[in-house]
């Protein structure tokens, strides 16, 4: 068990399909995954993992670093909205995850609302 709360660890990670970053659109120099572990109140130990895409911009010769920027892409689970929603949110970096929200939907709806909709959305559009 972790005494300190903001204990993490940090990867380079590769998605060979993520090439550029769905938030800003620029080429993806490298994804980079941050797991921090914190404690809950009961005393156990939490495992949080999030994503960034990091995009290189360039050397500084005066200061002699890389200029890197981040853009964050999103956790690997969302534990507190899950109590609620129960989707399996994802962050951008699984692409397909409007595809299984849809599937998750889908799964839950009646085929009579189904019918519903489907008579709903003709009417609209004649």
């Amino acid at each position: 068990m972790f005494k300190d709360k903001k204990k993490k660890k940090v990867e380079q990670i590769s998605v060979p399909t993520l090439t550029y970053c769905p938030r800003c659109s620029d080429p993806i120099s490298y994804l980079h995954k941050e797991i921090r572990y914190s404690i809950d109140k009961h005393g156990n130990e939490k495992q949080h993992i999030y994503y960034y895409a990091v995009h290189y911009q360039g050397y500084d010769k005066n200061t002699k670093k890389v200029q890197l920027r981040r853009c964050y892409l999103g956790s690997d689970a969302y534990d507190y909205v899950e109590r609620f929603n129960n989707l399996n949110l994802a962050g951008a970096i699984k692409q397909d995850r409007y595809k299984e929200y849809l599937q998750q939907l889908a799964n839950r709806v009646d085929q009579d609302t189904i019918k519903d909709l489907l008579s709903r959305l003709q009417q609209k559009k004649s």
